[in-house]
């Protein structure tokens, strides 16, 4: 009895385990423009043009050079996105929620972010027009 008790235990577990595993991201976040519009966004996806193979297929991340490598950073880790002038070598000064800023430059030419807007409709927006993402 207390046998197949554990065994149920340990099945159940696994299972809860496999779907936190497979449980598809979500991610809210405002979006700031170039014309200093702000708009709220929910379930956002990013289509990037760049494929990034160290990133194992992860769409959640943001890529791009710091000094003379490569890298990507998670969504996850980020609590906002500043998108800048180039006038230094990078664009992009991203804060993390663990308070540390890393500025990178990142390649976003033709890469969109879309999602549902908080007024019950579409958004979509080059990644070019995008001047901040603050995420919820």
């Amino acid at each position: 009895m207390k046998t197949s008790i554990l065994i149920s235990f340990a099945f159940l577990f696994s299972i809860a385990a496999y779907a936190e595993e497979t449980k598809p991201e979500r991610y809210n976040a405002a979006f700031v423009d170039n014309m200093n519009v702000t708009t709220f966004v929910s379930n956002v996806q990013y289509q990037s043009d760049y494929n990034d193979k160290s990133s194992a297929g992860n769409k959640f991340v943001i890529h791009g050079a710091r000094g003379k490598s490569s890298v990507t950073i998670p969504w996850s880790k980020i609590k906002r996105i500043d998108f800048v002038d180039e006038i230094e070598n990078y664009n992009a000064a991203v804060s993390l929620k663990d308070g540390r800023c890393i500025l990178i430059y990142a390649v976003l030419s033709n890469s969109k972010y879309n999602g549902e807007n908080d007024f019950g409709g579409s958004f979509l927006i080059n990644a070019e027009y995008v001047r901040a993402i603050i995420f919820n």
